[in-house]
């Protein structure tokens, strides 16, 4: 699903903090996940919407 524009690129958050970040996107029909991964964090995967 491309392209996909998103508030922020790049996030550094210390322990405690917190961000909340945008992806815009083209309307389909699939529902989107979303990967997210960190350096010091277990890699995630969730349901978009």
């Amino acid at each position: 699903m491309l392209p996909i524009r998103w508030s922020d690129n790049d996030v550094t958050l210390f322990p405690g903090e917190q961000q909340t970040i945008t992806a815009r996107y083209s309307a389909t029909s699939a529902t989107p996940d979303v990967r997210v991964n960190g350096f010091n964090v277990p890699e995630q995967t969730r349901r978009a919407g």
